[in-house]
């Protein structure tokens, strides 16, 4: 199943910021929707730039209240500009003509919970995510597991 046909099936929309909100409007995005863990980073144009996780605002949120915080953790939320200074630009991304399957084995090598995706000209539409695939996944009582893979 292409990655296109999943998004149809198994919507969900990504979270996603300008490269310009500062780290308080980002843990908001995250924090308002629960069990989302990533925020994406997106140009004027749509298109994706980065990422940031809720655990990486996480550590300098709560820096100054762990027992022994480092320097570099204090430093980091002193010194913390917009969001986009914090962002991974190196986003991997899939494209909607990917193979669900193919996706799939990105999200376990690379420890991913979602995996955003993208369209020729680099615009997010969406997102695969871990759960929702393991949901779809999982046998039912009457049958055994969905196939996902190319000739469906």
């Amino acid at each position: 199943m292409k990655v296109k046909e999943w998004l149809k099936r198994y919507e969900r929309v990504p979270v996603t910021a300008a490269a310009d909100w500062t780290l308080e409007q980002a843990a908001n995005a995250l924090l308002d929707r629960p069990g989302v863990r990533d925020l994406f980073l997106i140009d004027d144009q749509g298109r994706l730039i980065g990422h940031v996780s809720l655990r990486r605002i996480a550590q300098l949120l709560l820096a100054e209240h762990l027992p022994f915080p480092s320097r570099r953790q204090l430093m980091e939320r002193i010194a913390c500009g917009p969001v986009q200074e914090l962002m991974d630009p190196h986003v991997t991304a899939a494209s909607l003509e990917e193979e669900v399957d193919d996706v799939l084995h990105r999200l376990i090598e690379q420890g991913l919970e979602d995996l955003p995706v993208v369209d020729a000209s680099r615009r997010l539409v969406g997102v695969v995510n871990l759960s929702t695939v393991l949901r779809a996944l999982r046998p039912s009582a009457s049958g055994p597991l969905p196939d996902i893979g190319a000739n469906n």
